[in-house]
């Protein structure tokens, strides 16, 4: 959606499309460093000093009927849907110091164009699940771009090629 232009701002607008985002590889070796982090039963994401170059994306829910696939679903709405509700990335789709700590993190660390892959893992820690994602190269840098704004594809990396239908280099 978002490559494409397609996703929805908090104030009804659509963001730009991404000229460069590169289609996520899922990696066993970022699942088990998910799943080594969420085995912990966590209150809050980890350190980022504790996870070198990894980007996270974490959270937590109780309610009544989760299962362990209703909550990976959950997770990754939630983390996503925060650009429809709180202000985020302007048109030049800068990643800025307000940024930080700010829910809109999660969203911007699942659609940091030059992160190339991907791990989870959801742990069942009574009553709560704990949902972790893990990311190479990690995104939310502040100042630099989370992704480059234009017509989706147009400027993908060297040794990548379009697919046209998702608006992804890969």
């Amino acid at each position: 959606m978002v490559a494409l232009g397609q996703a929805v701002k908090n104030d009804g607008t659509y963001m730009p499309g991404a000229k460069n985002m590169l289609k996520l590889i899922y990696d066993c070796e970022l699942e088990v460093s998910a799943l080594q982090y969420a085995g912990q039963c966590p209150k809050i994401g980890s350190e980022e000093s504790s996870r070198g170059e990894q980007g996270e994306n974490f959270y937590q829910q109780t309610e009544t009927g989760v299962d362990f696939l209703k909550a990976a679903k959950k997770s990754s709405r939630q983390w996503y849907s925060v650009v429809t509700v709180y202000p985020g990335l302007g048109k030049a789709a800068k990643y800025r110091a307000n940024h930080v700590g700010t829910p809109i993190i999660t969203f911007t660390q699942m659609v940091w164009a030059v992160t190339r892959r991907m791990g989870c893992s959801i742990v069942h820690c009574p009553p709560l699940f704990t949902s972790v994602c893990r990311y190479t190269p990690a995104g939310n840098v502040v100042g630099e771009t989370v992704y480059d704004p234009g017509e989706a594809c147009a400027a993908c990396p060297s040794g990548t090629t379009c697919n046209a239908a998702m608006g992804l280099c890969s």
